[in-house]
């Protein structure tokens, strides 16, 4: 799924480095990780290689915790 941590159903909302809003689901050739570097999340479709950064990402879960610590829940 979108965490490499956890293969729960989730929800990610974020912000990128425009400003717009953005929404990605669960599909898992997504890959959230975060890159300390650029203090930055970066939400990677892995068939293609397309990345996106995030600047402020949530995550909604079915679940009471979010397994891509440290993202707050919606």
């Amino acid at each position: 799924g979108v965490c490499p941590r956890d293969d729960r159903a989730l929800v990610i909302r974020g912000v990128n480095e425009s400003g717009a809003r953005v929404t990605f689901d669960t599909n898992a050739n997504y890959i959230l990780t975060f890159d300390a570097a650029r203090n930055m999340w970066m939400l990677e479709f892995k068939p293609t290689g397309v990345r996106t950064w995030l600047v402020a990402v949530s995550c909604a879960s079915t679940n009471d915790a979010c397994p891509c610590e440290p993202l707050p829940m919606l």
